[in-house]
């Protein structure tokens, strides 16, 4: 039997060209991994910043959640002494002899005395046909 002898010559292109491809496409990659690291960073800096601002708006809505409660309250209060001065205090100019409400066309630019309801009408004031202001019949008691 006859050896027959192979001659591998041919397939050292082949070689060379795929590990000149392998090398190309070796370092693209890391190219591409780099750039992608590099992305990844940027986006956990971005990804931070964003937690750190969520965390202070949280801390600012809990902040006015509360001021609103608190002002909501007051508000509340305000409303309750308002409902009172406007069904127990009148104004009266010093030189008529009508009771007013505060905000009346007649009280503008003039001097007044303010007086609680009763104290107006026992004086001999009489209401405003143009303001309405209260009487003893229309005011609210508390």
């Amino acid at each position: 039997m006859k050896t027959r002898k192979v001659n591998v010559l041919w397939f050292i292109p082949f070689v060379l060209i795929f590990s000149f491809i392998f090398v190309l496409y070796y370092n693209n990659s890391n190219k591409q991994i780099i750039a992608l690291n590099q992305k990844i960073a940027e986006l956990d800096a971005q990804y931070n910043e964003l937690k750190e601002e969520r965390d202070k708006l949280s801390s600012s809505v809990t902040e006015l959640r509360s001021e609103n409660s608190f002002l909501t309250e007051e508000n509340k209060k305000l409303s309750t002494d308002l409902r009172f001065y406007e069904n127990n205090i009148v104004f009266c100019t010093t030189i008529g002899k009508k009771y007013h409400r505060i905000t009346c066309g007649h009280m503008k630019d003039r001097s007044f005395y303010a007086y609680n309801l009763s104290n107006a009408i026992a004086k001999g004031y009489t209401p405003c046909l143009d303001c309405n202001p209260p009487t003893r019949n229309n005011r609210i008691l508390w």
